[in-house]
């Protein structure tokens, strides 16, 4: 998952979830998206995080993987 890798860059950092002010996600499904979204809140919130966040859906991303 995305939030992982973010939660690992940011541990290398000397950072964590709750220091992040801002996220912007990109998707190619949205509805996709919508259903684990929850879990990302979640995860979010443990962490006495609460971002601004912008959410775009595309046709595609250009490094898929």
């Amino acid at each position: 998952m995305a939030l992982d890798n973010l939660e690992e860059v940011l541990r290398k950092a000397d950072f964590s979830l709750s220091d992040i002010v801002r996220m912007t996600i990109y998707t190619t499904d949205v509805n996709k998206l919508i259903s684990a979204y929850e879990r990302t809140v979640i995860r979010l919130s443990h962490a006495k995080c609460s971002p601004a966040m912008t959410l775009l859906e595309v046709n595609r991303l250009p490094f898929p993987s």
